[in-house]
């Protein structure tokens, strides 16, 4: 599923799409009217406390953040970590779930995921990280929990 800042009043555009061996989303950020992100995200059912790691492979040209959603109320806290611009070339970003902090709204908040809350995450997904008004796009080859 794609959300764009359109929920709230934004302009900004995106669509995600399939190639015969990635995800890819693609749009043109707008700050017009209090925008500013696009999202992708899918639901998860599965217990994550089971993993220690993540492996994303993605290649991009702009700064986004993979997250882990605790809750459906936007306005509660979820976690993250960076994936930095590649210049649209595949890269592999390993990180430790422990690694991953706590985003309330946009603002960096003090806590860590834990173990438990790991058993707890209903979505998975990216979200812009920058604010530049421009196209953007995403690709996502693989996301790997060991």
């Amino acid at each position: 599923m794609v959300i764009n800042d359109a929920v709230m009043g934004g302009r900004t555009t995106a669509n995600k799409s399939f190639t015969d061996s990635s995800l890819v989303l693609k749009g043109k950020l707008s700050l017009e009217n209090n925008g500013g992100f696009s999202s992708m995200r899918a639901n998860n059912s599965e217990d994550l406390s089971q993993y220690k790691t993540i492996n994303i492979t993605y290649k991009s040209d702009y700064d986004f953040d993979f997250r882990l959603e605790l809750y459906r109320d936007y306005w509660m806290p979820n976690y993250k970590v960076a994936l930095p611009k590649t210049q649209q070339q595949w890269v592999t970003k390993a990180y430790q779930l422990s690694e991953f902090s706590e985003s309330i709204m946009g603002k960096n908040g003090k806590a860590k995921l834990t173990n438990l809350q790991l058993q707890s995450v209903i979505r998975i997904g990216f979200i812009t990280a920058e604010k530049r008004p421009e196209n953007f796009d995403l690709e996502v080859k693989q996301i790997q929990f060991q």
